[in-house]
């Protein structure tokens, strides 16, 4: 239900308290998933760090922003993401992928390098 900010209500246009109570709830949730969220994220970041100790902090949260969205957006629904117990094995798949992607780039890279040499 929407209204313009500066649109008065009288009591019969108030909402009922019924779906006051959703909103809140709604809120309520909502604000678990971000909490939820955000401990994903630290966990991801302590797994970079773990993995990369010389790597800028910066460049850890940046990309653990980046498999973190890759969680959450290929994930069907907010508790397969934030299931602790398939975490390490979706995590372990992404970092797969792309160690994989950055190898091929790599790889076309030195190519075209190899290539502009001969040429």
């Amino acid at each position: 239900f929407w209204l313009p900010h500066n649109t008065m209500m009288n009591r019969q246009e108030r909402l009922p308290a019924k779906n006051l109570v959703h909103l809140d709830h709604q809120a309520t949730e909502k604000n678990k998933e971000r909490k939820r969220r955000r401990v994903i994220l630290d966990l991801i970041i302590d797994r970079i760090m773990k993995l990369q100790p010389s790597l800028d902090k910066t460049k850890a949260i940046t990309l653990a922003r980046k498999i973190d969205s890759i969680l959450y957006q290929g994930a069907p629904s907010f508790q397969t993401y934030a299931d602790e117990l398939t975490f390490d094995e979706r995590l372990t798949k992404i970092a797969t992928r792309i160690v994989i992607a950055t190898r091929r780039r790599t790889s076309a890279q030195n190519f075209a390098e190899g290539r502009r040499k001969l040429l």
